[in-house]
């Protein structure tokens, strides 16, 4: 019995533990309830203060354990520092995103320093000039090599590409750089040239490529000479063409002869008036020639070109000695500005050659039994590449010519006679049985009476006879007592020029059942 009552004491006791088990279990499930909720009001919430109040709900109305509040609290605080972090690291990554980043500007113009180009024979400075240019690649050179020889300096040059391969100090030719884009505006709607410093690079500027050799020649006379024991260093003031009067406007003719200061100009001198060039026709003769390109030449308007043959005693191939004779005088002329302003092509013969193959004693010879020798062949390839390279009167190409050269020019106006306006043959010889051909040429020619290399009067007077007699009356003759030299006295005559410059080619006059002439503007030879 005793047993049986202990049974169901202990019965009752393992019950009320169950049941005591189970009201434990159901105020935890409740507790983590209420701190899920607690965790979901924190997520939605987004202020501090929003979890705070929480925070605040929480403690009130969950008394069931102590502990598990304090746990409730510091997943709640965990939260909240997660948040912060999160909204932190949001708001950088949007700045740095959406904000765009400056161009950088450059000034509005370059700041100028005192530089050195070159001291104790070493170069401080790279000449950079533009790629595929090979009309300033070749004055570059010359530049370089000049320097070389006159300072025992080697400078570094390199061709490149607009605003690339940038080394830290240059001398800047063209616009290859955008620092030298200010110097250059300066000068940008005339005719002079840009000599500055930039920051600390040098600007050699001209107003078109053909025109670098002027200005690479002003550098080397105004900068260069500055050099003192084979070092140069160059104040912004030195950059002087824009900044100082004296220079400005002054076309380069006019500055030679400045530098010259005579009344007329050395050959040597105004040889640096001229690219030095060469040519290579399709037969494989080869000329050197000078090319002066006016300053006043933009690619809106067309040029008048001549083309001037010199003497036997010039020929050669240091393109430099056919310089000597005439051209001096005629760009020292009253009216030099009307040469100044024209393309001017001086090719140079070869040694032991001739513009025309016949013995010059002879004075006039027979056309028809003498071949257009291969160096005027050449000349005439040469004046259709200057055609074709630059923007070109074709209505007023000009040939002229003294002693053998007066013989070429002769044979140009016989054989070419379509690509010229008119002629200056000097002292030459021709052939009378083609005086025909001549009879509508605008001809302005001259010998020497006592002249006892190329007889005058069985040559030119001869010559200007027969044209006259073929019907011609566009032909100017002049006679001087004076020998064989006597060209200057041409180049002197006050009309030469004006004369010269006046003419232009005529429109072709139809014959007897020919059709009209043609319509205005067009050239009947082209």
């Amino acid at each position: 019995m005793k047993i049986r009552i202990l049974l169901c004491l202990m019965l009752v006791i393992l019950l009320a533990f169950t049941i005591s088990c189970k009201g434990n279990d159901t105020d935890t499930d409740t507790s983590k309830d209420t701190a899920s909720d607690t965790v979901a009001n924190t997520d939605t919430s987004t202020d501090t203060d929003s979890d705070t109040d929480t925070d605040t709900d929480t403690d009130t109305d969950t008394d069931t354990d102590t502990d598990t509040d304090t746990d409730t609290d510091t997943d709640t605080d965990t939260d909240t520092d997660t948040d912060t972090d999160t909204d932190t690291d949001t708001d950088t990554d949007t700045d740095t995103d959406t904000e765009p980043k400056p161009e950088p500007t450059p000034d509005p113009a370059p700041v100028d320093e005192e530089i050195t180009l070159f001291a104790n024979g070493v170069s401080e400075y790279t000449i950079v000039y533009p790629k595929g240019n090979e009309i300033i690649e070749k004055q570059v050179k010359d530049l370089v090599n000049y320097i070389r020889e006159a300072y025992r300096v080697i400078v570094p040059y390199k061709a490149v590409e607009q605003y690339k391969d940038v080394t830290y100090k240059e001398i800047v030719v063209g616009l290859v750089r955008k620092n030298v884009y200010h110097a250059a505006a300066q000068m940008y709607t005339s005719n002079d040239f840009v000599l500055d410093v930039c920051g600390n690079d040098y600007v050699i500027y001209a107003p078109n490529d053909a025109l670098y050799s002027y200005a690479f020649q002003i550098f080397k006379d105004e900068i260069l000479t500055k050099a003192v024991n084979n070092a140069i260093t160059i104040k912004p003031e030195d950059g002087f063409l824009y900044r100082q009067s004296e220079y400005k406007d002054m076309n380069y003719a006019s500055y030679v002869k400045q530098k010259a200061n005579a009344s007329s100009f050395n050959y040597e001198i105004l040889s640096q008036a001229f690219l030095d060039m060469s040519f290579t026709a399709q037969d494989g003769t080869t000329l050197p020639y000078r090319l002066y390109m006016p300053t006043t030449y933009n690619s809106k308007e067309k040029c008048p070109v001549i083309v001037f043959l010199h003497g036997a005693g010039e020929r050669g191939s240091d393109n430099i000695s056919q310089m000597k004779n005439m051209l001096p005088a005629l760009f020292n002329h009253t009216d030099s500005a009307l040469i100044q302003n024209a393309i001017v092509v001086v090719p140079q013969c070869p040694y032991n050659q001739q513009w025309v193959d016949t013995p010059w004693s002879d004075g006039n010879y027979n056309h028809d039994n003498v071949s257009e020798s291969n160096e005027l062949k050449a000349v005439v390839e040469l004046l259709e590449d200057i055609r074709s390279k630059y923007e070109t009167d074709t209505d007023r190409y000009y040939a002229m010519g003294i002693s053998m050269g007066g013989f070429g020019t002769w044979d140009l106006l016989m054989r070419h006679g379509d690509m010229f306006a008119a002629g200056v043959p000097v002292c030459g010889g021709a052939d009378l049985s083609k005086a025909e051909l001549l009879k509508n040429m605008p001809i302005y020619t001259a010998h020497g009476t006592w002249d006892d290399i190329v007889p005058y009067g069985d040559s030119t007077k001869a010559m200007v006879q027969a044209i006259k007699n073929a019907g011609g009356k566009s032909i100017i003759y002049k006679e001087y007592s004076a020998g064989h030299v006597m060209w200057d006295n041409v180049a002197r005559e006050p009309d030469i020029l004006e004369w010269l410059f006046s003419q232009k080619k005529s429109p072709v006059i139809p014959g007897e059942g020919e059709n009209e002439l043609p319509p205005t503007g067009v050239n009947p030879f082209s």
